[in-house]
């Protein structure tokens, strides 16, 4: 059943199901862009309903994934501040670009995983609160093909921990 008619054409759907076996997420190359994982809190168009967003991955492995040369993570975390989201048992690998980013979200775990063949960011945490890094992998990062500046020096990091994006050094970044 479509929800198009309730939110001004636009069919929404969640879905939720359990599984017995591992999950293969995998991207396709097409111009540098692959398949990505968004969690976000949002208000609807009403502005009275909500959706928050979270994610559980166990046991998922996912491969060419983010988009090359940009901050979009194979998965991210953007303005998801009300619900609990955990990535554990899980490989994120062969990212075009950055393996998972946290930025102005909260209750993130990242548990016994490993993120590995990133480019220039394996993980990246920015304004974030109550966001836990425990027994992860990361390695494998490599420098960003195509970055245009010469005179510019590239950030390159396993873990970055409020110093990609934060522009005013002296604001409250994290409170991992």
């Amino acid at each position: 059943m479509s929800t198009a008619d309730d939110y001004d054409g636009v069919d929404m759907r969640g879905e939720v199901v359990l599984l017995t076996r591992n999950v293969k997420i995998q991207g396709e190359d097409v111009d540098g862009w692959g398949g990505q994982v968004l969690v976000t809190d949002l208000t609807e168009s009403d502005g009275e309903t909500e959706r928050i967003g979270f994610l559980i991955f166990d046991h998922v492995q996912v491969y060419n994934c983010s988009q090359a040369n940009t901050f979009k993570a194979a998965i991210r975390w953007e303005g998801a501040f009300q619900g609990g989201s955990k990535v554990s048992n899980s490989i994120i690998h062969g990212s075009m670009a950055w393996s998972v980013s946290v930025y102005k979200s909260n209750n993130v775990i990242l548990t016994d995983s490993s993120f590995i063949g990133s480019s220039p960011i394996g993980i990246h945490l920015d304004n974030v609160r109550n966001v836990t890094v425990h027994n992860t992998f990361t390695a494998d990062v490599l420098p960003r093909s195509n970055f245009a500046g010469d005179t510019i020096v590239d950030l390159e990091a396993c873990v970055a921990v409020c110093s990609y994006m934060q522009l005013d050094q002296h604001s409250e970044c994290y409170d991992l």
